[in-house]
């Protein structure tokens, strides 16, 4: 009898102790969002990482292709007239989804099989639309920094304040970013509304450069990883004598071709910036 109390007591203070010390974790990675100036300086710094991560290049691509490790949903994403198409799994069935991001209008296959579902089409863009927001920006969060109504705040020589109080589908996020001396991000904080713990900081490392641009593969913070890989950058699109995947959704929207060179035809609106 004594042997099963002492047993218990032992258990309820190694519970007590565990509780504890995740307490305390918790309690560190509760770090309010900084402040700074929104001056010359936050300006010159963002300006700097820019160049750091090639965002400039931007501009030259026509469309994109990539897989986003922690979900394992593969997108491709033309840029110049703003169409995607997004592939995971779902309930163990694959979907691939074709949409527009101006209008949101798209169509989804699941196992193969169209959707013919009006509510059941537009829960499946919708899906998509928001997995496709998230994986762009941890793919290129430094071409995002003069994104509409983004404001830029200087904190110290190397760290840089970013908050979205409005766009994309999480409004009211917010970053710090700390760079190196030549602006390259090196970790990161995060102050978002898919991450309970507010601060949450990752590492920036395994960087890639491709067309000018240059990519963080994996971002590493309080035991997550998030790994992007299989980038594919294309500077036409579609490729001359390539099929166009996105042919029949525009078919149906009523919209020609709206570009073969690498531009936008005359007339067409581009942005690379989340909605």
């Amino acid at each position: 009898m004594k042997s099963h109390r002492l047993l218990l007591t032992l258990l309820a203070l190694a519970l007590l102790a565990l509780a504890i010390v995740f307490g305390v974790i918790y309690l560190r990675l509760q770090q309010p969002r900084p402040r700074g100036a929104a001056d010359q300086r936050a300006e010159a710094l963002a300006r700097s990482i820019e160049i750091a991560t090639g965002a400039d290049h931007l501009s030259s691509v026509a469309a994109l292709r990539f897989h986003f490790g922690p979900a394992d949903r593969r997108h491709l994403y033309d840029l110049h007239r703003r169409l995607a198409e997004v592939r995971y799994q779902d309930a163990e069935q694959p979907m691939r989804v074709q949409f527009s991001l101006r209008d949101l209008h798209g169509r989804a296959w699941r196992a193969g099989r169209r959707l013919e579902n009006t509510e059941d089409i537009r829960t499946a863009v919708r899906a998509a639309y928001r997995a496709f927001t998230n994986d762009y920006f941890w793919l290129l969060p430094f071409t995002q920094l003069r994104a509409p109504g983004a404001q830029r705040e200087f904190i110290g020589q190397r760290a840089l304040a970013i908050h979205y109080p409005s766009g994309g589908v999480t409004p009211g996020d917010s970053y710090l970013i700390v760079t190196d001396e030549k602006g390259l991000p090196q970790r990161w904080q995060m102050w978002v509304s898919a991450i309970r713990a507010p601060g949450m900081e990752f590492r920036l490392s395994q960087w890639r450069t491709v067309h000018g641009l240059r990519f963080c593969t994996s971002y590493e913070g309080a035991g997550r990883q998030v790994q992007l890989d299989e980038i594919e950058i294309f500077d036409r699109f579609p490729a001359v004598g390539q099929v166009d995947p996105f042919e029949s959704l525009l078919s149906e929207k009523g919209v020609t071709r709206l570009w073969t060179t690498g531009r936008l035809a005359d007339g067409a609106s581009s942005t690379q910036n989340q909605d």
